[in-house]
């Protein structure tokens, strides 16, 4: 989000802030992530987000800076 606003702000359907917010809790919540909310999000939320990130042009993701 920070590296490629333009990008981000370009496909507000894909949930960028959630995706991120959930990474971190993943990566820095260490005994305190909430498994059922975990399955909760591979269950009902990723086949979503698969959907909506398979939308995106492959022309969108070869434009963006190295």
């Amino acid at each position: 989000m920070d590296r490629y606003p333009e990008f981000t702000q370009a496909h507000t359907e894909v949930p960028w802030r959630s995706m991120r917010n959930m990474r971190n809790r993943m990566a820095h919540g260490y005994f305190d992530i909430n498994l059922d909310v975990v399955w909760e999000t591979v269950q009902e939320w990723l086949p979503e987000l698969l959907n909506q990130l398979s939308k995106i042009q492959v022309n969108d993701i070869s434009s963006l800076p190295r």
